[in-house]
């Protein structure tokens, strides 16, 4: 048997972003925290990689690379977490 709701489209998706906004800003908070500790982990390694030669050889990041990745994500999480001034940094 099929219930005939009279749901608005735009209240179930206003309900659903009011419910789901505080989990969101918890995951995002905590896993900034997880990508600065691995940014620091990596900042204080002194860089000891060859310079990149010509070819189809994957090498590694080096640690500015490492540091550039993680400071991206930690702007990526700031805005999302609706953090403009930190993301901006």
């Amino acid at each position: 048997m099929l219930m005939n709701y009279d749901l608005n489209f735009d209240d179930v998706l206003c309900s659903l972003s009011q419910a789901l906004y505080d989990p969101a800003v918890e995951y995002y908070t905590a896993h900034s925290k997880r990508v600065r500790r691995k940014r620091n982990r990596h900042s204080t390694t002194v860089s000891s990689y060859p310079n990149p030669s010509v070819g189809n050889i994957v090498r590694p990041l080096r640690p500015e690379g490492w540091t550039v990745r993680y400071e991206y994500k930690m702007a990526c999480f700031a805005e999302f977490r609706g953090e403009d001034e930190v993301a901006f940094k």
